[in-house]
């Protein structure tokens, strides 16, 4: 029987996110300490989480623009009917 899925844990904070962006380099050179592995090996699953909303907010704000696009192209020529076929420009 599959476990179930974790709940998603708490945002980190932005310092925080900025500390492991240098432990992940310190980590990438083969520089890093002990501890700042500790550290990045213990939020891990937290910077999976905001990958995932990240990821997820990123694909609403695709579909919205997507939407709006889509709006706005078949309102063009109904609103130019409604001028009477005038044009601003």
């Amino acid at each position: 029987m599959p476990l179930p899925e974790p709940k998603p844990l708490p945002p980190l904070d932005d310092l925080t996110l900025e500390h492991l962006g240098v432990v992940a380099s310190e980590i990438q050179r083969n520089q890093a300490t002990k501890e700042g592995v500790m550290l990045f090996t213990l939020c891990a699953p937290a910077l999976v989480d905001e990958l995932r909303r990240f990821r997820a907010f990123r694909l609403r704000m695709q579909d919205m623009a997507s939407r709006m696009a889509e709006r706005s192209a078949a309102e063009g020529p109904a609103l130019r009917l409604l001028d009477g076929g005038r044009s601003d420009a």
